[in-house]
């Protein structure tokens, strides 16, 4: 029995705003990934050819990324509830290496990456193909988790009161607004989450603390930014998830 369902709303997200549509149609470096996830890509990459030398079994960085991407796609349409969309494509690459170095899939379903194989390959073929929907529950790997430190669950929590009393203003997005509930729950996230924690912050340090309002005493405290702000994490999020080292 298949253990993957329909993905939520939520998940279904169409199109990558760093990756043009159709990168991945074949095995390329040039697919955008974070650091980390390269990082744990050429890692694979190393210990798969060290360990398998022959020529029909030789993985590349290229194949692993377009393997990635067409997972983290594939997402969007069923996977196992409470496995990140990271982590359901890392296991997609888990089983194409295994049908790397074996010669044949663990899940017969699993044929749609045959294409990236090379040519030597038992099951290369030249066109991608379908045969239903593979689980990969198989090749999940646990994911690390960080712990959500005080300052940054004060900050959601500051937040969603900020929300309620209309302070957030239009531009306040809907996925703001699920991050924000995310930490003011506190426990856990994933080390996509960091990540994805990492660019916000990056992105918006300079605007919103330079502006007006950010502040306390300020002028129109709390500004929609300063809302935003927090609803991430504040600067106690900022501070942690810069603090982390995500390559381990």
């Amino acid at each position: 029995m298949s253990s993957s369902t329909p993905a939520p709303k939520r998940d279904q997200i169409k199109g990558s705003d760093k990756n043009k549509k159709g990168s991945a149609s074949k095995g390329s470096t040039g697919i955008s990934v974070s650091d980390s996830t390269r990082a744990s890509l050429r890692k694979k990459v190393a210990d798969h050819n060290e360990a398998n030398p022959g020529a029909d079994k030789r993985a590349t960085l290229g194949a692993l990324l377009a393997v990635w991407r067409r997972g983290a796609g594939a997402f969007s349409t069923s996977h196992r509830p409470g496995v990140s969309r990271a982590a359901w494509a890392m296991a997609r690459v888990n089983a194409y290496l295994y049908l790397l170095r074996n010669g044949r899939p663990e899940n017969s379903k699993y044929v749609t990456d045959n294409d990236l194989l090379p040519s030597k390959h038992p099951k290369r073929s030249s066109k991608r193909e379908w045969a239903g929907v593979p689980d990969f529950d198989f090749f999940i790997e646990e994911e690390k988790m960080y712990k959500i430190p005080a300052g940054a669950v004060a900050a959601a929590k500051r937040a969603q009161k900020w929300v309620a009393d209309g302070k957030a203003g239009s531009g306040f997005t809907d996925v703001g607004r699920a991050r924000m509930a995310q930490l003011a729950r506190g426990g856990s996230v994933s080390r996509e989450v960091v990540g994805k924690m990492r660019s916000f912050f990056a992105r918006h340090s300079k605007s919103s603390k330079g502006a007006e309002g950010f502040r306390s005493g300020q002028d129109g405290y709390p500004s929609p930014g300063r809302v935003a702000w927090d609803a991430w994490g504040g600067d106690a999020g900022e501070s942690w998830v810069n603090g982390l080292s995500l390559d381990d």
